[in-house]
């Protein structure tokens, strides 16, 4: 089966943006603005209305409550002086906060590091599924989608990041021996690099291929993906896409069959430890069910939710926390989704150090703060739960507009005293 793809040309910022800096302000309100972006793009005002909340906020970290706008900043000192007594400048005008200590940085947005994680465990070949909701048509093996899906996918992405692929367990395992079913090939299959798509599905398994074998290694193939993401390192955005049937065997120390009914508690310990280091964990799951299961005893939709949670980008506004798929056009969706959430995702030189301290311009008009991007695309969100916030994600129609004008202002405002 093949897939056409639709995705917004400019979904990816790979232009030059604009961060202004400004620090030392006094406390001057700023009115809501009605945001007209061309072409054909109405954003509306900077309202209370616009977003349904600040995301969790550290109670060390700064104040919580407000929605970011200008209006809605921490107190500050009302005299306006600077930290050291001095003068902070003068009003640029009557409706603006005046300008003191302004420096404008230039920021380059460069292609993401994204690595595929990939289950080719023996169930993705022991299960099949109804990949097109049509029952008149043969069901297929849960193998063959992924590798359709991943496929479609890679081709479709590889100008836009930097792709590489790790399969767990190792191609090599041939059988469900448990003293070689949790084997990881100590390299990625595909290393992270530009135009990668062909390198990726050369080194996948055959579509329909019926031999696949071994446990669910999840901690060792994250592990190698790790090991490869620090090796090639360049300031640039990093993350893993991991793509499951099933909870996570395998764990270190296990025997025997334990090997397969033990679930592995030290997936999570290494998700927190990556997101924590900056590099997030997405995940997918491919025909998750909620109950109990044989390998391992555990549930798998509790599990995965709590990777998912551990790996610091939940799925936002539905009950799952991971994408749960259930045939081939979801997952291709839910991989598609995040791919696209990773080219709108800005880091900043100059990390926020409390919630209300960033507002966000695009062509001149302010974008409002959100708590997760809504269908209407508009917007911007922290992506730390806490200081320092060092991260941003556009949402999509916000960032398709700062793509049209190549410019998007990053305002930081005053810290609060105390």
């Amino acid at each position: 089966m093949s897939f056409d793809v639709v995705r917004t040309p400019a979904a990816f910022l790979f232009a030059a943006l604009s961060l202004l800096a400004v620090t030392g302000c006094p406390d001057v309100e700023t009115p809501a603005m009605d945001i007209d972006l061309d072409p054909g793009i109405d954003l509306p005002g900077t309202t209370d209305g616009d977003s349904e909340g600040p995301p969790p906020v550290d109670p060390d970290a700064g104040s919580s409550g407000s929605s970011g706008s200008a209006s809605d900043g921490p107190p500050i000192d009302p005299d306006g002086g600077s930290s050291d007594g001095s003068s902070s400048g003068e009003p640029s005008d009557d409706h603006a906060p005046p300008s003191c200590n302004e420096e404008s940085i230039q920021l380059t947005v460069e292609p993401p590091q994204v690595t595929l994680l990939l289950d080719k465990s023996y169930s993705m070949i022991e299960f099949s599924w109804d990949h097109d909701g049509d029952p008149l048509t043969p069901t297929i093996t849960r193998w063959n989608s992924l590798h359709n899906v991943v496929d479609a996918l890679a081709h479709d992405v590889e100008d836009e990041m930097e792709l590489g692929m790790v399969l767990f367990p190792s191609p090599s395992v041939a059988d469900n021996d448990t003293n070689t079913a949790c084997m990881v090939d100590p390299a990625p299959g595909a290393p992270v690099a530009p135009h990668n798509a062909d390198a990726i599905v050369g080194a996948l398994p055959p579509a329909d291929a019926t031999d696949l074998y071994g446990g669910t290694p999840t901690s060792g193939g994250l592990q190698v993906v790790l090991d490869h993401l620090e090796a090639i390192a360049d300031g640039r955005p990093q993350a893993v896409v991991l793509v499951t049937d099933g909870a996570a065997n395998c764990m270190a120390g296990s025997s025997g069959m334990g090997v397969f009914t033990e679930y592995d508690m030290g997936l999570v310990p290494l998700v927190t430890q990556a997101r924590v280091a900056g590099i997030p964990t997405y995940v997918v799951g491919v025909d998750i069910v909620d109950a109990v299961g044989t390998y391992p005893q555990d549930n798998p939709y509790l599990r995965l939710s709590e990777v998912a949670e551990a790996g610091g980008v939940p799925r936002e506004g539905a009950a799952e926390a991971f994408y749960n798929t259930t045939d081939e056009a979801e997952l291709l969706t839910a991989l598609d989704g995040i791919t696209t959430e990773l080219g709108c995702t800005l880091m900043l030189d100059t990390p926020a150090m409390f919630v209300n301290q960033l507002s966000v311009e695009v062509d001149g008009v302010e974008v409002p703060r959100v708590d997760e991007c809504g269908p209407d695309g508009v917007g911007w969100r922290l992506l730390q739960d806490h200081a320092p916030f060092d991260s941003i994600e556009l949402c999509s129609a916000s960032c398709d507009a700062a793509h049209l004008v190549a410019e998007l202002d990053v305002t930081y405002a005053c810290p609060p005293e105390g």
